[in-house]
């Protein structure tokens, strides 16, 4: 589904270039869920941008289901971990928004948003305001959101970063449900080293700067899957620990969604 090859990426300032990427070789296969983890400033976001067709690599190619990337890509949904909601709208009429833009009828858009609402746990919440909403809930309209617009492939950015660790949990377990039912392609940036381990299939380790793929991993976990259970693992705490010698992290205590483990020296 998606191709990076020898993708190297620079942006050009008044004063300097700034190198953001160099020699990024990766493939996603169609249905496959690959979280990218690494340290700030890395470029992990800027994969994202590439793939979304928002901007362009400055060396190397980029294929989407064997084609360049369009620029844009419509084919992709991209969610942040900011909401980007629309305050003057309803959550309704924030999810419909993708068919009001695509000009489908109004009683359509009506019956396909109350849908998405029940989807993401949000019945009953239509008519309510992003004001009226707690930050857990904004970012299940924002999800329904992109879900709506019936993308091949989800792009996420640190969706569920900015929530409390309870909330991220509940978010987790649902959108692996929800992935578990449409199997979309996910590329899925997070600095949370348990929340890529328990959602993904591989898990992308990102270092240096400019940034460079340093592995590539599969993660040896069964699915269906919760992510709560999964964390008590050997498997979990094994991948957990790869990862974390690999960027370098040297604290024995490591904090995953909810948990406290201890790295064993």
């Amino acid at each position: 589904m998606i191709v990076l090859q020898d993708v190297e990426k620079t942006f050009s300032g008044r004063m300097k270039d700034t190198p953001a990427l160099t020699k990024i070789n990766l493939a996603v296969n169609d249905g496959e869920f690959v979280a990218i983890v690494g340290p700030s400033g890395c470029g992990k976001s800027t994969i994202l941008n590439l793939v979304a067709g928002l901007t362009s690599p400055t060396a190397g190619t980029i294929g989407y289901k064997r084609l360049p990337v369009p620029r844009p890509n419509t084919d992709v949904g991209y969610m942040t971990q900011h909401d980007s909601l629309l305050p003057w709208r309803t959550a309704r009429d924030n999810i419909a928004l993708p068919l009001e833009i695509a000009r489908r009828p109004k009683k359509e858009r009506r019956i396909e948003s109350e849908r998405y609402l029940e989807l993401v746990g949000l019945t009953g919440f239509g008519d309510h305001y992003p004001s009226e909403l707690s930050g857990g809930m904004k970012q299940r309209v924002a999800l329904a959101r992109t879900l709506l617009y019936s993308p091949k492939t989800l792009l996420m950015d640190e969706p569920f970063g900015a929530l409390d660790a309870q909330t991220r949990l509940v978010l987790q377990r649902e959108f692996l449900a929800i992935w578990g039912q449409y199997r979309k392609t996910v590329l899925f940036v997070t600095h949370d080293l348990g929340e890529a381990i328990a959602l993904a299939d591989r898990v992308v380790v990102i270092g240096g700067r400019p940034g460079t793929i340093i592995a590539d991993l599969e993660v040896p976990l069964a699915r269906p899957r919760d992510v709560l259970e999964v964390q008590g693992t050997e498997a979990f705490v094994g991948l957990y620990r790869r990862v974390a010698e690999l960027l370098g992290i040297t604290w024995n205590r490591a904090k995953t969604d909810g948990a406290s483990r201890v790295l064993n020296e």
